[in-house]
């Protein structure tokens, strides 16, 4: 078959299984250019789309870098009117995880999108805005393919000879190969999460009427800092304050900022449910639709399940609620109450998809090969603790490990001294067709190879 992008053209050779590669010269930054696929010298292209040559870079690791801009929109909100950005692409990459082997194939569709208002919640925070700072620099379009998954080991993202060097991550993986055991392991510890709150929920019921604890706490703060009569406790306890606001706020929306708490809540606003986050890692951004606030006394009622006796509202988090140019200071004095107690820590979820492997089987590897100017890497926090003092040498090994995997497909030419980022184009055998054209940088950029 024939490939052709602008005046480039190359052969290819479709292997048994389908795939083919194909490696052409730099484009000029810009387009778009059209893509043509002929097999066989046909005269009408199999394949015709339009695809630009500029930079693309990997936003991959754990939860700070998935943060989507949906949750950031409330503090950011022009960039949501700005002029949109088509020519600024984000791709996330579908959440899959394999433990048998790399996968050369998305195994759903997947889509690059442009930062316009509709698809700007789509994007990585973090990369959005460090690509929206490349696109005012170079002035090419710039690509972001978001590899990640939050809450991530380092280990999920590294092949299985690079992990030989850790032999305990993959003896502890060793039982996870087996995919039943795999699945009723995470189904089994699902269903014991859910047993433990589906027990403090009847807990709550039968003790409405009791008083099993109240006081007041400055927030925020650990619980059992802000009272010791909370330390180790366990249950559901109702965080209550109460905000005056002026005649002008009735029926007025306004964004609630409560920080990051521990470890699932839903937050009410005079009895109006405004928000609800799982875990702890996610910010408490709620916004207050309009006809909730009134002129006086406004009541904000948290419903917080600590499961592990480590309760908090996360210090260090400012609190306040926020109505046009006025901001009210919520931090400081709440009343808390008790809704229920266990004794029983909550059991964790067996989190399969984590798993030493899993993630560069299921992610990584689909990806290897996509012509890329550099990756941007933010994880770390699940691998604290014990793991922690080994962390640089396992970060050293995985950037290896992804250096061979996208050099395995990368520039081969004894030509090319890689200041530039040839045009690679790839099928896979289910079908599904990709191009990524990296135009040449300027002449400021480096001249090492790229990442």
């Amino acid at each position: 078959m024939r490939i052709t992008i602008a005046d480039r053209s190359a052969d290819a050779v479709v292997g048994d299984d389908g795939a083919w590669v194909v490696q052409l010269g730099p484009l000029e930054p810009g387009g778009p250019y059209r893509l043509e696929v002929r097999v066989d010298g046909g005269d009408e292209p199999v394949i015709a789309h339009d695809v630009y040559a500029g930079e693309v870079f990997i936003c991959a690791g754990q939860s700070n870098m998935e943060y989507q801009m949906e949750f950031l929109r409330w503090r950011y909100p022009s960039e949501y009117t700005r002029e949109p950005d088509p020519l600024l692409r984000h791709c996330k990459v579908p959440v899959r995880f394999d433990f048998h082997g790399p996968r050369r194939d998305f195994d759903e569709p997947v889509r690059w999108v442009g930062a316009v208002a509709d698809t700007l919640d789509e994007f990585t925070g973090v990369g959005y805005f460090f690509g929206r700072m490349v696109r005012a620099w170079l002035g090419v379009p710039v690509g972001l393919l978001n590899i990640t998954l939050g809450g991530s080991p380092i280990e999920s993202w590294m092949d299985e000879e690079t992990l030989a060097a850790w032999p305990k991550a993959l003896a502890d993986l060793e039982p996870y190969r087996d995919d039943e055991v795999a699945r009723t392991r995470s189904e089994e510890s699902i269903a014991a999460m859910n047993r433990w709150y589906e027990d403090l929920r009847t807990r709550e019921t039968e003790a409405q009427s009791e008083d099993l604890g109240h006081g007041t706490l400055t927030l925020p703060a650990f619980l059992k800092d802000a009272d010791p009569r909370l330390t180790g406790f366990r249950g559901v306890i109702h965080l209550r304050r109460t905000v005056t606001l002026p005649a002008y706020a009735a029926g007025q929306s306004a964004a609630l900022h409560l920080g990051a708490m521990v470890d699932s809540d839903e937050t009410f606003v005079n009895g109006v449910k405004v928000g609800q986050s799982e875990h702890q890692y996610l910010s408490r951004d709620y916004m207050v639709p309009e006809g909730v606030l009134k002129a006086g006394c406004n009541e904000i009622d948290v419903r917080l399940v600590v499961e592990h006796g480590t309760g908090r509202v996360t210090p260090g988090k400012h609190m306040h609620l926020d109505m046009g140019d006025d901001s009210y200071n919520l931090d400081g004095t709440w009343t808390y109450s008790i809704g229920a107690r266990t004794d029983a820590d909550c059991p964790g979820e067996d989190f399969v998809r984590w798993k030493p492997l899993g993630l560069y089987n299921g992610m990584t590897a689909t990806c290897a090969g996509y012509a890329a100017r550099a990756a941007l890497w933010y994880q770390g926090e699940s691998n604290t603790g014990d793991v922690a003092d080994d962390y640089g040498r396992m970060l050293a090994a995985m950037i290896g490990c992804w250096r061979k995997a996208w050099g395995s497909s990368g520039c081969r030419s004894s030509s090319c001294s890689c200041r530039c980022s040839p045009s690679t184009v790839w099928r896979t055998a289910a079908g599904h067709s990709s191009a990524n054209t990296s135009g040449r940088p300027p002449s400021r950029s480096r001249t090492s190879p790229p990442w």
